[in-house]
């Protein structure tokens, strides 16, 4: 069985040792630092979800950038994904502020440069000076079509598919069950 990256988990740990301010359940975005996270920051990124519904990549690491195929920093996230899973993905990143929660989600997709691929991200909110969650930071791994086909079967292949999206626990809680409706 081909197996992911073990930096989600090492992003985990380090994600919750920041302090977080009283009645808070996650740390903000002031706390993070990437001094805490250098040796394995190239599977590592950040990105920004705006009002506007954007989902702006602040800072991409070197290994998930040669992995997809080009430099996505400052790219617009919700540009990339194609019309029919728009709403489900608008939905599963509302839920993730309002709750607020982590999530994890897998999918798989082709590269710009044609070559399919089988991607798992996990994603840890950050808050902003208003307190508000507005950042995340997460951790992806990516396996090559050959090495997913092998482990998961070749339905997973199809372009842009979403076999997961997933809700974690913080502290918080989980949006409502109502709320999984596009995920």
């Amino acid at each position: 069985m081909p197996q992911f990256s073990k930096t989600p988990q090492r992003l985990i740990d380090y994600w919750t040792s920041l302090p977080t301010s009283a009645g808070a359940t996650c740390p903000t975005r002031a706390n993070f630092s990437v001094k805490g996270i250098t040796s394995f920051m190239q599977e590592v990124f950040t990105i920004e979800w705006g009002n506007e519904g954007t989902l702006r990549i602040l800072q991409i690491g070197t290994k998930l950038d040669q992995g997809l195929g080009h430099d996505l920093t400052h790219r617009d996230i919700l540009e990339m994904v194609p019309k029919a899973h728009l709403s489900g993905e608008l939905a599963f990143y509302r839920n993730l502020c309002g709750t607020p929660c982590a999530g994890m989600t897998t999918h798989s997709f082709q590269s710009t440069n044609g070559r399919p691929l089988l991607y798992k991200a996990v994603l840890l909110p950050l808050l902003d000076t208003a307190g508000d969650v507005r950042f995340f930071v997460g951790a992806g791994s990516i396996l090559h079509a050959e090495d997913a086909v092998a482990g998961f079967g070749p339905e997973y292949m199809d372009f842009w598919q979403l076999p997961k999206r997933e809700y974690l626990d913080i502290g918080a809680g989980l949006p409502p069950m109502n709320e999984y409706s596009y995920c």
